[in-house]
């Protein structure tokens, strides 16, 4: 064995709290060295099991324990890894060896990060009562849908994302408590499906010996498992919508497809683009004048939708790993970015005209809008987590 081999194998011999006995809810297994529990996922565990305040700083602190137990993992393998590099040469490492370490150290790291998480849950289940326990299968499920969001696997709304941003009420979520949770029990079978493809798929891809044959074949499997689940969505938010009945009903389906087409073509909403963000941001409006401007901008946001409906389907195939029909969906994309650089250049004329002459001049010569220097910095480039994923403990503090 070269001093190389030995160093590894010594190395190796280092556990970093292997889990045993896993549970299947885990997500670690599944998702890599990606984040699997966030404030976001408290938010959930919160709304879906009723915390009290006591419960909620308790949960609080147990996360912020499970970030620090990441993070030592982390911090311990570069050790390890840094202490061999400093010891050998690299003529000294053959490429198997190398590929082996690299390999090895992998597999510490997720392995920390599953006794984290394992510990996570336990404890997590452990401060609720007995009625809250009964709920704890609504949280898993919840989890699980929004993993697949966070890990960026795919864009599609899932029940509990659309239901919160429409704004229920307090009693239209009482009356819709039974078909919710039917519909996320659904929901649960593909997402479990689609979870446990990529969690082959990425197995395969960090293994030592890859077979790319068979991955192409997962990989083709995820998107068919990836429309399925996004048809599934559409179906459950089919089924609410009816039993919510009405112009409510309609108002909901017309919010899901928005939603949907926004996130599909990774928009940024229009009332975070400029110029409309910062008319927005104009501190003389009046109550009636941001009232007209955020109709207008709904407005748009509707047009918008139904210039790009062709071609949002074949973002949709996209997303599930399929090539796009040339040069079809080219010319399709070309026409209806045109119609909506003339659309939008209305709307930009129309927001504007919702302005007094003093209003418009004090936009022009830079005195409004009043925003302090790091409100003026945003991601105009439509990634749609970076607005909605808490990643601050803090942040429950205000939810």
């Amino acid at each position: 064995m070269t001093r190389w081999g030995i160093i590894l194998a010594a190395l190796l011999t280092v556990s970093l709290g292997r889990a045993s006995g896993q549970s299947p809810e885990l997500l670690t297994p599944i998702l890599g060295e990606r984040q699997v529990f966030i404030v976001r996922d408290l938010i959930v565990l919160r709304d879906t099991v009723g915390l009290g305040p006591d419960q909620l700083g308790a949960a609080r602190d147990l996360l912020s324990g499970y970030l620090s137990q990441c993070g030592d993992v982390a911090r311990r393998t570069e050790r390890l890894t840094s202490r061999a590099y400093s010891d050998l040469s690299y003529e000294m490492i053959s490429s198997d060896e190398y590929n082996q370490f690299r390999f090895r150290m992998r597999e510490q790291r997720i392995a920390g990060r599953i006794a984290a998480e394992q510990s996570l849950l336990d404890d997590l289940r452990a401060i609720l009562t007995e009625e809250q326990q009964g709920r704890w299968d609504m949280f898993m499920k919840a989890r699980r849908a929004l993993a697949v969001q966070r890990a960026r696997l795919m864009p599609w709304a899932m029940i509990g994302d659309v239901l919160g941003e429409f704004g229920l009420t307090p009693a239209e979520k009482s009356s819709l408590e039974a078909v919710v949770a039917r519909e996320m029990d659904e929901l649960d079978r593909p997402i479990r499906e689609y979870l446990g493809i990529h969690g082959e798929l990425d197995a395969r891809q960090h293994s030592l010996k890859r077979d790319f044959d068979k991955e192409r074949q997962i990989e083709k499997d995820r998107g068919e498992a990836c429309l399925k689940l996004d048809e599934r969505v559409q179906q459950a938010i089919r089924m609410i919508a009816g039993e919510l009945g009405g112009d409510r009903g309609e108002a909901l389906r017309a919010f899901h497809e928005g939603l949907r087409t926004q996130r599909v073509m990774k928009w940024t909403p229009l009332r975070r683009e400029r110029p409309m963000r910062d008319y927005r941001e104009v501190s003389t409006l009046s109550a009636d004048q941001k009232k007209r401007i955020d109709d207008l901008i709904a407005v748009g946001e509707v047009e918008r939708q139904v210039i790009y409906k062709q071609y949002t389907q074949f973002q949709r195939l996209a997303y599930a790993g399929q090539q796009l029909p040339q040069p079809e969906s080219g010319q399709i994309r070309e026409a209806a970015d045109k119609a909506w650089d003339e659309r939008f250049d209305r709307l930009k004329s129309d927001v504007r005209g919702v302005l007094t002459d003093q209003q418009r001049q004090a936009y022009d010569d830079g005195t409004e809008p009043q925003l302090v220097w790091g409100d003026m910095w945003y991601n105009p480039g439509g990634d749609w987590e970076e607005e909605e994923e808490p990643d601050d403990l803090q942040t429950l503090d205000g939810q």
